[in-house]
């Protein structure tokens, strides 16, 4: 799924772009698979677009958020759509990239 501008989720819907790691891997490193991440259940992201009972609830475009990982279907794509029951905190952009690397461990 790519996204389209001409998307728009609807009702209590939020349309997420998941952030992709940027790990800074020395040597040395320790990279631990996703599955063992101790924040597994969890995924980070920004928000792309809002439906109009999410809008309610105080996200905006652009905001960081944790959200409810295996509450969306993945399948490797950049974007998901979930409700926004499932976003539980809005983070920083700086905490959100700390989140997103967290599995890397340097020794």
């Amino acid at each position: 799924m790519s996204y389209s501008e001409t998307m728009k989720p609807l009702g209590d819907k939020v349309l997420l772009k998941k952030l992709v790691p940027t790990l800074d891997k020395k040597y040395g490193d320790i990279l631990l698979p996703q599955s063992n991440n101790k924040n597994g259940s969890l995924g980070v992201a920004q928000v792309i677009d809002l439906g109009s009972d999410a809008e309610k609830m105080g996200l905006k475009k652009n905001d960081y958020v944790l959200y409810d990982y295996f509450s969306v279907y993945h399948n490797n794509q950049e974007f998901v759509i979930t409700r926004v029951e499932n976003v539980f905190l809005s983070l920083t952009e700086e905490e959100a990239n700390d989140y997103a690397n967290n599995y890397v461990i340097t020794v």
